[in-house]
């Protein structure tokens, strides 16, 4: 490598300047150090070489903010550690993290900014999206992943999650768990002893205690005017999905790849709503409710069970749903919410949980695919998994990271709640076919259907929104 003269030296200083100047004024990023150069926040991977090394910039999309995820924060944090390896490897390039958030339309991100070729490296983003983004060509195949040794003791049936036509296509973030809260000082009121109300979730885990169960108890506690709900559950799409899995629906068959529909036991789940509804215990506006209504509702006991997920735990430390005492503390929790998987439909079930892991996914185009996977194989360390478990109330996905985050007592409390879960299609069509599964249960609590004229109006949208079906 030649050196510059001092002409040179001077030239470069001035052209250095001026290219500065005019990127700081179109809004560029300029970093010390290294000094790098980000060209734009948003888009495919920069890089600036000064001296014997060249720091790329890594784009990373999500949209969930720090509170519910520590995923991008903990990316920073493994580029740094990266960073120390590649300078011992005398490699001449360095990571730097650039996060982009995109709350309410990272998908729509994703395929616009791939089409004008600045695809985010990275994305955050839940597993089920996993069929549309490798069948549309977005993302990295990464089959190569599954040897690497900190993947060795996940968690079992977790690669599905990242897989698509027998490839896989991105590395878990994260799991957890959907489940019911209940108030514990209504049950006390309602002469449950603390030994009881302790039995319940292994009562629940040995179907002992049913959804029918669950609503006895709750119309015990709207009779005496306890509570003014005795259930509310959740309402994202795949938080429904639930319902439609307890009562035995099959969503999907792997061998043909095509979706199901599951007539008789898609009109048994609706029925099971509708009752709840008709007993006054389940309002017919339920998928109108926001997260905060809901979330208010179990932390103040005015409903007994709410459906909900464990992340949500997080959330009543820090978000202010208490009237009175605004956040929670975790002995607060302890002491007042209980947490069951939700009872089975019959008698001697086994109750479900319903998974939607947030996976990292990786673009097709990005210019760095070696630098990005070794990244992604440094994020997953057990610490890392342990700082956005604690943190956010999720669970690790390896043997080694959830040893370490069992400082939480409540992580602990539901850690067995993975034992049972459940997972949606991770199908292209998913997002079409998920809408179509909220809409039907919305149209049966708020009666404008029969459960039979739903069965009838999900099939029929099904065979004219995802193409050919089994029915059964």
């Amino acid at each position: 490598m030649k050196l510059l003269n001092g002409n040179k030296v001077k030239l470069a200083v001035v052209l250095l300047t001026a290219v500065t100047a005019i990127s700081t004024g179109c809004g560029a990023k300029t970093t010390e150090g290294n000094k790098s150069v980000a060209g734009d926040n948003a888009g495919q991977a920069s890089a600036q070489t000064a001296g014997n090394v060249e720091t790329v910039e890594l784009t990373v999309a999500g949209r969930r903010p720090v509170g519910d995820s520590y995923g991008m924060e903990n990316l920073a944090k493994a580029a740094e550690k990266l960073n120390q390896k590649l300078e011992k490897e005398d490699s001449k390039y360095r990571l730097k993290v650039n996060p982009v958030l995109k709350p309410d339309d990272l998908n729509q991100y994703i395929i616009f900014s791939s089409k004008s070729g600045k695809a985010p490296d990275i994305a955050e983003i839940g597993y089920s999206n996993i069929g549309w983004l490798a069948e549309g060509n977005y993302v990295m195949q990464m089959d190569d992943m599954k040897n690497q040794d900190v993947f060795k003791n996940l968690m079992p049936g977790y690669w599905n999650a990242v897989t698509w036509d027998k490839h896989i296509w991105g590395v878990i973030q994260d799991t957890e768990a959907r489940m019911v809260f209940f108030y514990k000082p209504h049950l006390k009121k309602l002469g449950w002893t603390d030994e009881q109300i302790a039995a319940l979730p292994k009562k629940v885990e040995n179907g002992e205690f049913t959804m029918q169960d669950m609503a006895d108890v709750a119309k015990q506690a709207v009779d005496q005017k306890l509570v003014k709900h005795g259930f509310l559950h959740n309402t994202g799409p795949r938080d429904v999905a639930a319902f439609y899995v307890n009562n035995g629906v099959q969503m999907y068959d792997e061998d043909k790849k095509q979706y199901v529909f599951d007539k008789a036991n898609v009109v048994e789940t609706f029925k099971e709503v509708k009752q709840l509804v008709d007993s006054g215990l389940l309002p017919d506006s339920m998928m109108t409710y926001s997260e905060k209504d809901r979330l208010k509702e179990i932390v103040n006991g005015t409903a007994l069970f709410v459906g909900g997920g464990i992340w949500e735990e997080a959330r009543f430390k820090q978000n202010g749903y208490h009237n009175e005492l605004g956040n929670v503390n975790s002995e607060w929790i302890q002491q007042n919410l209980g947490v069951i998987l939700l009872p089975p439909s019959k008698k001697g079930g086994k109750p479900i949980t319903m998974s939607n892991p947030y996976v990292y996914v990786a673009s097709k185009t990005t210019k760095h695919p070696e630098l990005v996977k070794r990244l992604l194989v440094e994020v997953s360390a057990p610490e890392y998994q342990k700082n956005h478990a604690t943190q956010s109330s999720h669970i690790p996905f390896t043997k080694e990271a959830q040893e370490l985050a069992k400082e939480s007592a409540f992580l602990n409390s539901v850690s067995y709640m993975t034992n049972y879960s459940k997972f949606v299609p991770n199908h292209p069509d998913e997002p079409k076919y998920e809408k179509i599964r909220a809409e039907a249960l919305k149209n049966v609590e708020t009666g404008t259907m029969t459960p039979e004229k739903a069965a009838e109006w999900m099939e029929q949208q099904m065979k004219l929104d995802l193409g050919s079906i089994v029915v059964k």
